[in-house]
């Protein structure tokens, strides 16, 4: 997947590290602390108020509670990218998982950091799906754009290889036609459904990561 560049909201997804920097940005944050900075980091670590079961939050630091001891954690990603970092702040135990998939391996962290924490299944592969031919009459009338959200659009467009989708601020790719109304994507395990009301094309329906999240026709 291409890096998505997000200028705007950087710390929410435009920081570039690799391993060595996390587990330099690990040791800072496990430990006795060493310096005023140091001490800094131990002060976001310090839960502020309830995050679900067994969870606490602090400054964006999650705390999970498993049995008498705490893993304090975060994660987060980006089209293609899942990341972790956590560690147990009493046995000075720390991890790092980066990962090149969609799926997170959360799991995978929290069982390194307290193998109390069981693995999760593996998740399932995706659905093979069968790429069938389209009249381009009938690929013409799903081009144009889709509003997800006031500030997030899909844009269908269409040329000589078929029709594309491009997310407001991401780079555009093919969708395939699995039947005349739903198309699948190659690049990353995603499904597009068009609606039709009246004859017309209304909106269409993105499936991706087990939610179905509707764009009506804005033009």
């Amino acid at each position: 997947m291409p890096l998505w560049d997000i200028p705007t909201l950087a710390g929410a997804g435009a920081l570039r590290s690799d391993m060595r920097d996390m587990l330099v940005f690990l040791k800072a944050n496990v430990g006795e602390p060493r310096s005023a900075l140091e001490r800094a980091l131990r002060t976001a670590h310090e839960p502020r108020a309830p995050a679900g079961p067994n969870m606490q939050i602090g400054l964006n630091w999650l705390t999970r509670a498993v049995g008498e001891d705490r893993i304090v954690w975060h994660n987060g990603g980006t089209a293609g990218f899942r990341t972790w970092i956590g560690f147990d702040p009493a046995r000075r135990v720390g991890v790092v998982v980066l990962t090149n998939s969609a799926h997170g391996a959360d799991d995978i962290g929290f069982h390194l950091v307290n193998p109390a924490v069981p693995l999760q299944p593996p998740p399932a592969p995706p659905k093979q799906r069968t790429e069938i031919p389209v009249a381009r009459e009938i690929l013409q009338r799903y081009v144009g754009v889709y509003e997800l959200t006031p500030q997030i659009h899909i844009e269908i467009t269409l040329d000589d290889a078929g029709l594309g989708l491009q997310v407001t601020g991401q780079p555009r790719f093919p969708i395939f036609a699995e039947s005349e109304t739903d198309f699948f994507l190659k690049i990353v395990d995603a499904q597009i459904t068009f609606v039709l009301e009246g004859g017309a094309v209304a909106a269409l329906v993105l499936h991706q990561g087990g939610a179905d999240q509707a764009a009506r026709k804005v033009r």
